[in-house]
């Protein structure tokens, strides 16, 4: 980050949280509570990309529901399905709803 920002002429930070962990790394300059940030995120356009990636290869249907892929994911987090989180309705909730968002 130093040399970026050093190149660049500004001050970087980068931050990514989890639902358990939150990691960040800033240039030395960096003072987080005296500078102000343009907040950005830039996994918006490679999740899109990849989304319609696999859409155009037919390794994802956008209007397939996606409980049968996220459902897995939250069970091994011990958060349990879809539907007991947000109701029978979250079982219509679909890729291209998602990326649309």
């Amino acid at each position: 980050a130093n040399a970026r920002a050093h190149h660049y002429q500004c001050k970087i930070a980068i931050g990514v949280q989890t639902a358990t962990d939150a990691y960040s790394v800033g240039s030395n300059n960096v003072d987080a509570e005296r500078d102000t940030f343009a907040w950005g995120s830039v996994t918006k356009l490679l999740t899109g990309a990849a989304v319609l990636r696999a859409a155009e290869r037919a390794q994802l249907d956008l209007d397939a529901p996606v409980y049968p892929l996220v459902d897995p994911q939250l069970n091994a987090l011990g958060i349990g399905p879809m539907s007991v989180l947000f109701g029978d309705d979250a079982k219509l909730i679909t890729t291209r709803h998602l990326a649309g968002m």
